[in-house]
């Protein structure tokens, strides 16, 4: 066992992607987007504990049967143990379609300005508050979930989909820290 503090990667979408065919076999494919492929050496030569987005059915489909447990997995010659976050469907819509990508994916890239702003009403608002929190939420659940027993892990949260778990996750943390220290500062003393 390394002395290496855990790795946990945590982002909307992982490394691996299940789906069904027409035949309804299960199948793994490589998940898309360019962080799979940033990270893929690193987690070859490490190891790493990947936390992500149930995206598809087939995900969701797995991370019940996991039980909120990671899975392991092997894509393209690399081991992954992943962790599928099921979120509320609405939820995700709202978190996906209304907030992250049309109106977060633009400020990330620099692509709004004065002349070509998003216009937030109060569907924007209710996606916020209803969809984008709640699916961080859930991923800061998980990771609390994953991390509570470590000493000192090494968590790296990725990009505009997930700005306010880190948030939830330090302020767990902290609770369940000062609970800790509450306990044994109250306890008896021997005598």
């Amino acid at each position: 066992m390394s002395d290496e503090p855990r790795l946990v990667i945590v982002s909307n979408r992982g490394p691996a992607e299940f789906e069904r065919t027409g035949d309804g076999q299960r199948i793994l494919r490589r998940g898309g987007g360019g962080l799979v492929t940033a990270l893929s050496g690193l987690v070859a030569h490490r190891g790493a504990l990947w936390i992500a987005s149930a995206m598809t059915d087939e995900d969701v489909a797995v991370s019940r049967e996991a039980a909120g447990d990671p899975v392991a997995v092997e894509l393209d010659g690399v081991d992954y143990e992943v962790l599928l976050v099921e979120s509320d469907p609405t939820a995700y819509d709202r978190f996906y379609n209304v907030i992250a990508n049309p109106i977060l994916w633009f400020i990330q890239h620099y692509l709004w300005d004065l002349s070509n702003a998003p216009d937030i009403r109060q569907a924007e608002l209710d996606a916020w508050e209803l969809g984008y929190k709640v699916v961080n939420a859930d991923i800061a659940a998980a990771v609390i979930d994953q991390i509570s027993e470590e000493s000192s892990p090494v968590v790296m949260l990725q990009d505009y989909h997930l700005y306010t778990a880190p948030r939830t996750i330090r302020h767990i943390l902290r609770q369940a820290r000062k609970a800790v220290w509450w306990r044994a500062a109250s306890s008896p003393r021997p005598r």
